[in-house]
């Protein structure tokens, strides 16, 4: 349960106002008062309230005039506005939603249609703000990921002119030497460096690509299987052995299913390519308070201590003969961040390495 709306009730009429205090609080709202114009207009800056209940006509400045000013005002005009009057005619109707108001409510009312009004014109507000709220926060993610896509391009654009330096180099020595041997070495060269570019370039379309999260209720071990099933052939290619281990009754977690096995699959690739020989991998899941924490543990050579702090940063990356090219944990990262979640790894006291994703519950 959020906290209490706030309601300023504006009116020069003692009885009225003490009426509407006492049935607005009756409904759970937080009620704050004042008798004119002047000092509505000070009770608004003060209190911030969520709602203005306002009679129009009173001494001084009247409703329409503190409608207007608030109106008027950075900070204030978003509060919602509800006048209370006894004058019903069109004109003057139309005159208070000039001015600014939610809604325009003639005098006598009925309490139970006045509380209707006021809830009407709160959750209206509040959906408003919420959808404000997404709107802003969705724009921040979008101005973020430009911003980050071009130093991944920039960085991108450097990687790949330096393989084409080396393809040059490798393309001018086949051209000059004539054994047989050392041309079939530089052929090697010029293919594994055309394999990177590709490598690199693909990396960059599959993060660019990447969409807005589509969250649904998943169980994090159908992820895990799903992963397993991309992953299988490689484990099986490197004599990897595999074991899972998953709490019983773990929660439910709002994801978007692709992209969380997408992490998985690339923690799972990459602790294949660090054991050697017969080399074993475990993966658990269970509960850590408002989080499922997946754990993707190998038996391999550890990470240097001097990388730990830099490994998701984007082309920081401990395979560069094997051809990686450091993006692969740098997006992990970006993926578990728009679902509010955490990506680290650690070095296990014995050996190997240890990742963790913690995703939220319910979220």
């Amino acid at each position: 349960m959020g906290p209490k709306k706030r309601i300023l009730v504006v009116d020069d009429e003692f009885n009225v106002v003490q009426m509407l205090k006492l049935n607005l609080e009756a409904e759970g709202y937080e009620v704050v008062t004042a008798y004119d114009g002047e000092e509505g207009l000070g009770a608004i800056r003060s209190q911030s309230p969520d709602l203005v209940l306002c009679d129009v006509t009173m001494p001084g400045a009247d409703g329409l005039d503190l409608c207007r000013c608030v109106r008027e005002q950075a900070g204030l005009n978003t509060i919602s506005f509800i006048f209370l009057s006894a004058r019903s005619e069109m004109p003057n109707k139309l005159d208070g939603f000039h001015a600014g108001a939610d809604d325009y409510i003639t005098k006598p009312f009925h309490l139970d249609e006045l509380m209707a009004r006021v809830h009407a014109v709160l959750l209206r507000v509040e959906r408003i703000r919420a959808d404000s709220r997404d709107m802003f926060d969705q724009a921040m993610r979008d101005l973020n990921r430009l911003s980050t896509l071009g130093i991944v391009a920039a960085s991108i654009a450097h990687e790949v002119r330096n393989q084409l330096a080396s393809v040059a180099s490798s393309a001018e020595l086949i051209r000059l030497t004539k054994d047989e041997a050392e041309r079939e070495r530089y052929s090697h060269l010029v293919f594994s460096h055309v394999d990177r570019i590709n490598q690199t370039v693909y990396s960059m379309l599959n993060f660019a690509r990447q969409k807005d999260i589509k969250r649904e209720f998943q169980q994090i071990p159908d992820i895990v299987r799903e992963a397993l099933d991309i992953t299988r052939p490689r484990l099986f290619e490197g004599n990897v052995e595999i074991a899972c281990h998953f709490e019983e009754s773990l929660p439910k977690v709002r994801v978007d299913r692709q992209q969380i096995c997408q992490v998985l699959v690339n923690l799972i690739i990459n602790a294949s390519q660090a054991v050697s020989g017969r080399g074993y991998i475990e993966i658990t899941a269970g509960s850590e308070g408002d989080y499922v924490a997946i754990r993707v543990s190998d038996n391999g050579r550890g990470i240097p201590e001097a990388t730990l702090s830099t490994l998701f940063e984007p082309f920081k990356t401990t395979r560069q003969q094997s051809g990686g090219i450091g993006l692969g944990l740098y997006i992990c990262r970006e993926i578990m961040t728009a679902h509010n979640g955490h990506i680290e790894a650690q070095n296990r006291e014995r050996a190997g390495t240890c990742f963790t994703l913690r995703v939220p519950v319910g979220e």
